[in-house]
């Protein structure tokens, strides 16, 4: 998981509109699609279970989780797109990210 989230932020995509996150998670265009190259199986489980786990995150953690670990921006622009601070942001891309390694692990 780490390895795609990596490869995701080092490949920043132009930006858009936070209010157009959702339509990124949920219908699989997008970021999501970056490892998409990657035809092996293992590759492909890999994306969808990290799909599946991003789909069930809290909104919150959703909307911030994407916009620092897939998006990539850094979280002083999120605290000042959001009106939050930025350990509030820290903070909640720190817990989706323990989500959602509970969540592909089958610990929820």
């Amino acid at each position: 998981m780490n390895i795609v989230l990596m490869h995701i932020r080092r490949h920043k995509p132009a930006e858009f509109p936070v209010e157009d996150l959702e339509r990124y998670s949920s219908n699989g265009e997008g970021p999501f699609e970056d490892g998409s190259s990657d035809t092996s199986m293992l590759g492909a489980i890999d994306r969808l279970n990290l799909m599946r786990a991003i789909r069930k995150l809290p909104a919150g953690y959703k909307k911030l989780f994407l916009m620092h670990d897939v998006i990539g921006y850094e979280h002083s622009e999120i605290a000042g797109l959001l009106g939050c601070s930025i350990g509030c942001s820290k903070s909640q891309v720190h817990k989706a990210r323990k989500k959602t390694s509970a969540i592909i692990t089958g610990r929820t």
